[in-house]
């Protein structure tokens, strides 16, 4: 097999090794990775995670300052999808790196069709999305969003980043959302219109009470 590919092995075996709870040795394949692709945010970031969670907190916390300095101070996002591909394109044809845009769905299929189109890296479990990501948009029907707030909150609260939770769901106030999260978590409204679609947009938003001036 060719580096990429061996690469990419070594990517989906560290990813596997990480939900059975084995850290120190998922830890162990994303740092061979890291031997042969060093520039690569992604890779590092995917290294600092296993390296917290095995409890090694101060390299997860040097690795973290690398991955930020290598994507240029750009932030990791989750999508949680149900209806929000054009920001995917939107963030992608903008020059955001796609391998910094997590994307969930229920459907592993309509994941794969996202990470084919767009370059993203797709999950089906939203916690695991959530797991160090800068921002998290909840792009879920309204009836959905408190039950996704929910159960992303205990991967928020663990995040050694303020993650900020992006809704774009009508009808669900900051308070309700603030109410499901782990306290003192900032959460922003957004609310689109259909030119978004082409990138010529217009969005009105709303911040809650713990958004700091630098967001």
């Amino acid at each position: 097999a060719d580096g990429a590919g061996i690469a990419a092995g070594l990517l989906g075996y560290g990813a596997a090794l990480e939900r059975h709870g084995v850290y120190a040795a998922a830890e162990a394949a994303y740092r061979t990775v890291m031997d042969v692709r060093p520039d690569e945010a992604c890779v590092t970031l995917h290294t600092a995670r296993a390296a917290r969670k095995a409890g090694r907190r101060e390299e997860a916390l040097a690795l973290y300052r690398r991955a930020s300095e290598q994507a240029g101070g750009q932030r990791h996002m989750a999508l949680l999808v149900r209806i929000g591909e054009a920001l995917i394109s939107g963030l992608v044809n903008s020059g955001t790196d796609p391998q910094s845009i997590t994307v969930t769905n229920r459907r592993p299929e309509r994941g794969e069709e996202l990470r084919e189109r767009y370059g993203v890296r797709d999950l089906t479990d939203n916690r695991q999305a959530a797991e160090d990501a800068d921002v998290v948009f909840l792009c879920v029907k309204p009836y959905m969003i408190l039950d996704a707030v929910a159960e992303i909150s205990p991967a928020v609260e663990e995040n050694d980043i303020a993650t900020v939770l992006v809704s774009m769901a009508a009808g669900v106030p900051l308070g309700a959302m603030e109410g499901a999260v782990i306290a003192g978590s900032p959460v922003v409204r957004v609310m689109h219109n259909t030119p978004m679609v082409v990138g010529r947009g217009m969005n009105a938003h709303a911040v809650g009470r713990f958004v700091t001036p630098e967001w």
